[in-house]
């Protein structure tokens, strides 16, 4: 920023006249001593200029010092030792004193340690590369050699063996160093992979080497719990069992081993046949628990539907033989079995019913009643023991009749149907209410006391069919009736309904008035907007009756409310003018500074005089 005179001004709202002050400054040019910088150096190079190494634009003249003591221009590694070294220029008041640094730093010639060299399997694990170099390296330098190396480590299964160098740079004058780590690599024996071999107990001699997986070394060793052994099986002498191939391999890489597997298989048994009958939406049936002689697991199903784990599912599935087989690895045979399976439909007695008849109506019959599609022939069950399926409700009980269909393999099943005597449809009994044209919507059935029925349609008082929803904001009111048809012999029934609506009060919506202490006296309706009853009554802030007017220089700001009275059942409605008055403004009393240009930044407003107030603008 500018010297020179700033002013202070604060605003007031009308018709209050707002106030201003201002403050003069001063500026004087600073001093300069560069920013700050570093310098390295080789520890046997030669003395060096230390204003060079400074940034910015130092003026010249000033004085350098290193630990507070005085110091020369120069820094000379043979006799200096490094650190901090400050540079100051003495300022002119009001200016302060300006100092930068020089951090001085040294270097040696690196030690990349002595040549080494390792041996590793093609299959080994992976090598620190810097543990094989001697005469202790220094750390940070980089490798290179026959393939990319992340940090230091060799890993036997992605790279090449070779030469691979260890060179530490040197900051200039100083001179680098570097060594290598020579690497050898020995390929790694192979046994092949772990394999498995079933044999027939009555079957010849197998080469045990030709069950191995992958690409086994020949020339190996075979071994059977720990004792050496042929390299082929013969089931007439030996057992099943882990039979282990052994590599001799040459170090560092260790031996190789892998194994195969034995076992052997008889002629199998898959059981004598077998039969069962089932329900259509019985629970699934196990197929292989219908087999007798005791058969082996393990075998396939067929039939005329496809069979998963043995289950037969009466749902999915059809009826028929359905066939076990056995398969058995050559030279020995297989073996099947069948279990024949038979369904059963499940009955059908339909879907539950209910109905309400009138005490003089003819005979129902209960089987028409009935939902779905239920078959013919099943018998009925009363609350007062067996019945023909027809109900007489002029001598029959009220209550829970039960048509059920027996069967054989499947379980009997069954469906009901209630039967209610009545005397007719129920209104309930009408009511008079009184509503406030503010109130919600209502339900007139809400209005029906007793037990009405529900299903009736509502009339207006000329007789046209309206909605069950009521809404006093929109209606005057008036009489409603609520009807019920009659039927079944039962005759109709009604009930009547009487609304009276009252207007809710309007004491228009809240707003606010905005004053000087100065201001005139105003009407506090100038505060209210759209449409409000006349007649209401003002209170104050405190809650005490309040006029129509008011004047900012005896009246404190706040709300002041406008109530109108309603006529029961509307309650008293409020709305609310929120008042606000402003006082007169102070800028407070005119102030000077006098300050350096490199000097930290002022709050113009702490230079004033008086109290001003703190929401101005400069």
């Amino acid at each position: 920023m500018d010297p020179g005179v700033y002013t202070y001004t604060i605003a007031a709202v009308a018709p209050c006249v707002g106030d201003a002050a201002t403050v003069t400054v001063t500026e004087n040019a600073a001093t300069n001593a560069g920013t700050d910088g570093t310098l390295t150096v080789c520890s046997s190079g030669a003395a060096v200029n230390l204003f060079n190494s400074l940034g910015g634009l130092p003026q010249g003249g000033g004085t350098w010092s290193f630990g507070g003591a005085a110091h020369g221009a120069n820094y000379d590694p043979a006799v200096d030792g490094p650190g901090l070294y400050t540079y100051t220029v003495i300022g002119t008041a009001p200016c302060t004193n300006a100092t930068a640094t020089v951090t001085v730093s040294e270097n040696g010639s690196p030690n990349a340690g002595s040549d080494g060299s390792v041996s590793v399997c093609s299959n080994g694990a992976t090598v620190d590369l810097f543990a094989q170099l001697g005469a202790s390296p220094d750390g940070g330098g980089t490798w290179s050699g026959p393939s990319a190396i992340t940090g230091s480590t060799y890993d036997p299964a992605t790279m090449d063996p070779g030469v691979y160098t260890y060179t530490i740079a040197a900051v200039a004058p100083c001179v680098g160093d570097a060594a290598t780590v020579t690497v050898t690599e020995n390929a790694a024996t192979n046994a092949g992979a772990d394999g498995s071999l079933t044999v027939c107990s009555s079957g010849a001699a197998v080469a045990l080497f030709n069950s191995l997986g992958g690409s086994p070394q020949a020339g190996g060793t075979w071994s059977f719990g720990g004792v050496a052994h042929g390299a082929n099986y013969d089931p007439a002498l030996d057992i099943p069992g882990v039979y282990t191939y052994t590599v001799i391999g040459t170090a560092p890489c260790t031996n190789a081993t892998a194994t195969v597997t034995v076992s052997e298989n008889g002629s199998p048994n898959a059981g004598s046949d077998g039969s069962v009958s089932v329900c259509s939406n019985g629970a699934t049936v196990d197929l292989f628990a219908q087999l007798g002689a005791s058969p082996d697991g393990g075998g396939i199903w067929s039939g005329p539907s496809a069979v998963i784990a043995g289950q037969f599912d009466p749902a999915t599935m059809d009826a028929g033989t359905y066939t076990y087989t056995l398969d058995a690895a050559p030279p020995c045979a297989g073996s099947s079995a069948a279990v024949v399976v038979s369904i059963e439909a499940l009955g059908d007695a339909g879907e539950d019913g209910a109905a309400t008849v009138c005490s003089g109506a003819a005979t129902v019959e209960l089987f028409q009643l009935l939902g779905g599609s239920p078959q013919t022939g099943g018998t009925w069950t009363g609350p007062g023991g067996p019945i023909d399926g027809s109900f007489d409700p002029g001598s029959d009980p009220e209550g829970t009749y039960t048509y059920a269909i027996a069967g054989t393999v499947c379980p009997s099943v069954t469906a009901q149907v209630i039967m209610t005597v009545g005397s007719g449809p129920d209104a309930g009994i009408g009511q008079s209410t009184s509503l406030c044209s503010d109130a919600g919507t209502i339900d007139l059935f809400d209005l029906l006391s007793g037990s009405p029925d529900a299903g009736g349609v509502w009339t207006n008082s000329a007789g046209v069919v309206i909605p069950s929803t009521f809404d006093p904001a929109s209606s005057a009111g008036g009489d409603f009736t609520y009807s019920l048809e009659g039927s079944d012999d039962c005759p109709g029934d009604e009930a009547l309904v009487t609304i009276a609506v009252s207007i809710a009060p309007r004491p228009g919506n809240p707003g606010s008035l905005e004053l000087c202490v100065s201001s005139a006296p105003i009407s506090l309706f100038d505060g209210l907007t759209g449409t409000l009853d006349a007649g209401g009554v003002w209170t104050g802030p405190d809650g005490q009756a309040h006029a129509t007017i008011i004047n900012p220089a005896t009246d404190g700001p706040g709300d002041y409310t406008y109530t109108v009275a309603g006529v029961p059942p509307c309650a008293n409605a409020s709305s609310t003018v929120t008042v606000f008055i402003s006082p007169l403004p102070d800028a407070g009393v005119d102030g000077s500074a006098s300050l350096c240009s490199s000097a930290d930044p002022v709050n113009l407003f702490g230079l004033l005089g008086g109290a001003p107030q703190a929401d101005g603008v400069w």
